[in-house]
């Protein structure tokens, strides 16, 4: 889950940009090797004339007030600290600022099937249940809950800077924390933490498997890691879970990208170039395909319900635009987008390797669905009245969410990513189900001290200059414990988008709260408010599939690590209050009020109104 994206975009563009350059961009090789980084430039080949279905405009919801973030008020004496002025940088933001991608392309409407349900009420009154056979479970990543997983390149992130290289601050990632135990759950924790997630009522179990363990060296695959987790999957499904198994959640091995740059007298260093180079390297397709086939071969029998990637965009974003995830880059403006392409050439090379090769169903049904999951933010302009405003809000909210998943399902990719999609994709759509990860809303626009650095490398024209998202810090609105704006209401506008563009099934594959007290019912009333925004869209005719709560305990949430305020676990985990998991820490669960609220809401399928009335919801959502 990217939890940090505009945090990142405004904290790390100003502070780093002017003292640590862009790294170059890999290039492609002629022919590449084993462990050869890329030498030359992508050559692309394109087939014009296909477009985009355009995203729908937002707007906000008649029982919900419009409410906008403060003014900068301290711009000016930023401007005049750099040397500018705000009149200035407004000039270079309306000459760079492009024109609005026109799209005219709409999907073909398909027919949704008739639903019978009870879902009644408006807003936050909503009652009902979702169909029979609903997918209800939690969420878990690989790399955030097993511990010690020293072969990925988030281990060497997190431990890179230690030491000596930290104190003289010549090493770039920094301010990571390290994964260390995790939450145990590989070895001392497996068998108690799926007993907590079955006695949920969960009939699903959302994980990950660590790419590191199954393939430690390129090309060679471990009959040890695979044996391990033909177990794992086995206990899950002798809980009587159906397990959706992802690919890749954010961790990729050391073979295929070695984070780390460092600085010494003799000039710039970077580890990336004893790797393939990460998701910038073309030939990353290939070798993700390949892990793809090996697992469906080796896990097909167990798993029927695959995700190839977890947030691809957002976590691209960070890594190679802000530095907090790997590779650690900052403005590396080719870099990102190379990789973006990739991914989602990787997806669909992935799909058509996974229906070919896992061909025994596990549970009744079909022997293969497979998804991509897509972080969606409510993206809200800050301004509906500017066209500064709308133009960078119509650019992010297609780039953010649809590009990719469009590049899976129009058969065309958008390379330019200006609305047209320009590079054939073989084939039929190329997936089965849409996974929605949904936690917050952000507004958009692009005038703020934060986008200067943009402005000024010209960077990203198509996305409007990469705009700044605001926070709405308005005392009005509740927030979690990260700080993050709850807004319910946006999560039925997200699902209704996606249901009018894609007509594929949905699965709410994340959603979830921090919260740095788990005793209240606060957890509660954010579940409860997501799911009768669900129940709405259901009602509306959304197919919606499953819910999978974020997360069942307290773990490595990346930059944030074990500090409280990133508590998302149904179960708190006992570190002696430290981020860090170390070695005395009994690591022991406890389980928060929200457990027995989301094992009632999960016993009945769907929300009632004696849950209501028991926890409360949106209203009874505490304000600052």
């Amino acid at each position: 889950m990217i939890r940090n994206l505009p945090i990142a975009l405004l904290a790390l563009t100003i502070s780093f940009a002017a003292c640590k350059e862009s790294p170059p961009p890999y290039k492609v090789p002629d022919e590449p090797g084993a462990n050869s980084g890329p030498t030359k430039p992508p050559i692309v080949p394109g087939i014009a004339g296909g477009q985009i279905a355009a995203p729908l405009i937002p707007s906000a919801p008649a029982t919900e007030p419009p409410h906008h973030p403060a003014a900068v008020d301290d711009a000016p004496k930023f401007f005049e600290s750099i040397g500018t002025t705000p009149t200035e940088v407004q000039q270079v933001a309306v000459q760079q600022t492009a024109p609005a991608i026109a799209l005219t392309f709409t999907t073909s409407l398909v027919a949704q099937p008739v639903q019978t349900n009870n879902v009644t009420g408006t807003m936050w009154d909503i009652t009902g249940n979702f169909m029979p056979g609903f997918l209800w479970g939690v969420a878990v990543a690989a790399h955030q809950v097993e511990g010690y997983n020293t072969n990925n390149d988030w281990w060497l992130f997190e431990t890179f800077c230690n030491s000596f290289w930290e104190a003289i601050s010549t090493c770039f990632p920094k301010f990571i924390r390290d994964s260390g135990r995790a939450s145990d759950h590989y070895s001392l924790f497996t068998d108690s933490d799926l007993d907590r997630a079955r006695d949920l009522g969960s009939n699903t179990y959302r994980m990950s498997i660590e790419w590191s363990r199954i393939e430690p060296q390129n090309g060679v695959y471990s009959a040890s890691a695979t044996q391990y987790y033909r177990n794992y999957l086995t206990k899950v499904r002798a809980r009587g879970m159906k397990p959706m198994v992802t690919l890749w959640h954010f961790t990729l091995p050391q073979w295929a990208q070695k984070p780390g740059v460092y600085y010494d007298i003799w000039g710039r260093h970077d580890n990336m170039d004893s790797s393939l180079g990460g998701w910038q390297n073309p030939v990353m397709v290939q070798k993700f395909a390949n892990f793809a086939k090996y697992c469906a071969q080796n896990f097909g029998d167990l798993v029927d319900i695959w995700v190839t990637h977890n947030e691809p965009v957002g976590t691209v974003m960070v890594g190679y635009m802000a530095g907090f995830f790997p590779p650690g880059y900052l403005l590396n403006f080719n870099g990102a987008k190379a990789a973006l392409l990739n991914l989602t050439r990787a997806h669909n090379a992935a799909y058509d390797a996974i229906h070919q090769y896992d061909t025994i169903s596990a549970h009744p049904g079909p022997a293969a669905q497979v998804g991509l999951v897509q972080h969606f933010r409510y993206f809200r302009p800050n301004n509906p009245n500017d066209a500064d405003d709308m133009n960078a809000f119509r650019k992010l909210d297609y780039f953010y969410h649809y590009h990719m998943l469009d590049g899976a399902t129009s058969g065309r990719i958008d390379t330019n990513w200006d609305g047209s999609g320009d590079e054939l994709v073989a084939g039929s759509s190329k997936l089965d189900f849409i996974g929605v990860n949904y936690y917050s809303t952000y507004m958009v626009g692009p005038k703020y001290a934060a986008n200067l650095p943009f402005f000024l490398a010209r960077a990203y024209p198509e996305l409007g200059y990469t705009p700044y998202i605001p926070d709405n810090n308005s005392a009005s609105v509740p927030h979690n414990s990260l700080g993050w704006e709850i807004y319910p209401a946006g999560f039925y506008e997200t699902l209704m988008k996606v249901k009018n563009r894609y007509h594929l099934p949905i699965m709410i594959t994340e959603n979830g709260m921090a919260d740095s007290d788990g005793t209240t019912n606060k957890r509660a009333q954010y579940i409860i408010s997501h799911l009768q925004m669900a129940l709405k869209a259901y009602r509306d005719g959304a197919d919606i599939r499953g819910y999978y709560l974020w997360t069942l305990t307290d773990n490595f949430e990346w930059r944030e690590a074990f500090r409280k305020e990133a508590h998302f676990g149904l179960y708190n985990v006992n570190t002696n209050g430290r981020d860090v998991a170390e070695t005395g820490d009994s690591l022991a669960r406890t389980p928060t009020a929200a457990v027995a609220a989301y094992r009632a809401i999960v016993t009945n399928n769907g929300i009632s109104q004696s849950h209501i009335n028991t926890y409360g919801s949106f209203p009874q959502l505490p304000r600052p």
